[in-house]
């Protein structure tokens, strides 16, 4: 159960009001709990139990960008009521960049962001989508404001649930360790300084990370958007809580090629790599924060289709590399003046080893510029 994540929180889970407390504490919690896990030995999730819906109808698109969040994570559904946990980052939380860059990446009918003033000058934002929990997509809602995150997930996954979360928004990590390193370089020092508190953001789905990235490949993000909303349409086993399922390795494997690249709208090189993504993953690889990054690495670079920038992105998103640095990135690039990538290279030896932390400042200058 979500070993990789499997970690002492040391900011704790933080109720609505009161001291910091360990999570499902008290005997009704307790007892909720150990029923929870003998329910669980029982009946393991399979793809299409326990699904809102068999399959969404083809060719229902839904609205790119941002969507109008609906619903509350896990409502009536197998994990039991909803709770909720404060989940504190250290150092703080650079909203604005988080939820601009969540909403741009955010797949219609899989993902859904809400972006409102908070009333003191800033924004905060709503975010809900699915994670797998104890062997079972599961929906959360994510609250995010400049103390940190408000977690909303069922009860009984709620630490695993936490444990996700706080990795994927690097809430443990003091971003002012990076703000002193970076100070007082020309590029970053006005950067880091405008956003003190600003985080690398990870991913916290290890195969759907790469899929997604594969479809993103030299397009835009709303056509990314686009090709991701229809793998999901054509291939997800069903939907959890209105929000669809990314479909298994397996299935994405047996798809026939040209069935995959028509349903997409990929080129036939782009549906081949998305095939082979699927075949190392359904050979037993995987991405997460126990992957060993030169492993994983090299494995990514024996697909054919991906090349340096896929692998890096990858590191710094799917590994939570903090030195990783995409230096062919467009954006990276732009915000080091069109730098070419041999260049942005040499430019980022002295980011060591925090470049994933400099590439998040570079990538937030351009989309505030």
């Amino acid at each position: 159960m979500l070993g990789p994540y499997r970690r002492t929180l040391h900011q704790g889970l933080r109720p609505r009001s009161g001291p910091v407390v360990p999570p499902l504490v008290g005997v009704a919690a307790h007892r909720r709990h150990r029923r929870h896990r003998r329910h669980r030995r029982a009946t393991r999730w399979a793809p299409g139990a326990c699904l809102d819906v068999a399959r969404r109808p083809s060719g229902r698109t839904a609205r790119a960008g941002v969507e109008e969040v609906s619903g509350e994570s896990g409502s009536g559904d197998r994990h039991g009521p909803v709770d909720q946990v404060e989940l504190q980052a250290v150092g703080g939380l650079e909203v604005a960049p988080l939820l601009a860059t969540l909403a741009a990446h955010a797949t219609p009918g899989s993902e859904q962001v809400r972006v409102e003033q908070d009333g003191a000058g800033g924004v905060r934002g709503r975010y809900r989508r699915l994670l797998e929990l104890d062997g079972a997509p599961t929906p959360v809602t994510l609250d995010l404001h400049a103390a940190g995150v408000t977690l909303r997930a069922p009860g009984a996954v709620l630490h695993a649930a936490a444990e996700v979360v706080t990795w994927w928004f690097a809430l443990e990590e003091d971003p002012r360790e990076a703000t002193r390193a970076l100070t007082d370089d020309p590029v970053l020092g006005p950067l880091v300084r405008a956003r003190p508190a600003l985080r690398p953001l990870r991913h916290p789905a290890g195969f759907e990370a790469p899929v997604d990235t594969v479809l993103g490949q030299q397009v835009t993000l709303a056509s990314a958007r686009l090709f991701g909303e229809r793998l999901r349409t054509a291939y997800s086993p069903g939907e959890v809580g209105g929000l669809r399922v990314f479909p298994t390795a397996t299935t994405l494997l047996a798809a026939p090629l040209e069935e995959l690249r028509a349903a997409v709208g990929l080129t036939t090189a782009r549906a081949r790599t998305v095939h082979a993504v699927a075949a190392l993953f359904a050979d037993g690889f995987r991405l997460g924060p126990d992957t060993d990054p030169a492993m994983a690495r090299a494995a990514l670079l024996g697909v054919t289709g991906i090349g340096a920038w896929t692998v890096e992105y990858l590191a710094l998103r799917a590994l939570g590399d903090p030195d990783a640095f995409p230096s062919s990135d467009a954006v990276v690039r732009r915000a080091l003046g069109g730098a070419p990538a041999r260049d942005a290279e040499r430019a980022a030896e002295s980011w060591r080893p925090r470049r994933a932390w400099a590439t998040a400042h570079l990538w937030a200058s351009q989309a505030t510029s």
